[in-house]
């Protein structure tokens, strides 16, 4: 599975690098723009990480 999220997630890479900068960076309705769409996934993964180690200790 992970290698299908990676090979769409370059398809989505590749098709905004050709897009004006202005426009990766533009939010629509209130949502993370593609420029910003990364950083927010890598702060959730990394949040879920933490709490799952977190919650681990106090239950462990």
């Amino acid at each position: 599975m992970w290698d299908t999220i990676e090979r769409l997630w370059s398809d989505e890479v590749a098709r905004a690098e050709r897009l004006p900068e202005a426009v990766r960076r533009q939010r629509v309705h209130d949502e993370w723009s593609f420029v910003e769409t990364p950083r927010h996934l890598v702060f959730v993964t990394d949040r879920i990480g933490l709490n799952g180690l977190v919650l681990k200790r106090r239950t462990g």
